[in-house]
């Protein structure tokens, strides 16, 4: 099953430029469940990744080349956080919200308030 027709629940990643007549070849991104478009590509929030205890938010280019941008720490398990996280963009500001938990990054992503 995909998401917002472009992030699948086994962590690809497709884009289309064609109105969905084609696709990309996809991008896999473990433990991806947030999908958000950006300036620069795309906002992809993962868990489960070994190198960060929560909600992990990763940059992607147009190309699909993925590139980790920061951690957001959170008590919730990695299991348990599909559905409850959601990312957006917006005047330079990074929005994620994961759990209870809304915070904002004014640094691309690599600290969160």
């Amino acid at each position: 099953m995909c998401i917002r027709d472009r992030l699948c629940g086994d962590g690809r990643l497709f884009t289309t430029t064609d109105a969905a007549v084609t696709w990309s070849t996809p991008a896999t991104l473990p433990g991806a469940i947030a999908l958000a478009p950006a300036t620069s590509g795309y906002l992809v929030v993962s868990a489960g990744r070994p190198e960060c205890a929560g909600a992990q938010l990763l940059t992607v280019t147009d190309a699909l080349v993925p590139t980790v941008a920061g951690c957001y720490a959170v008590s919730t398990p990695s299991t348990a956080m599909a559905g409850t996280v959601a990312v957006s963009e917006a005047a330079g500001t990074i929005w994620l919200w994961a759990g209870e938990q809304v915070v904002r990054s004014t640094d691309s992503g690599a600290t969160f308030k």
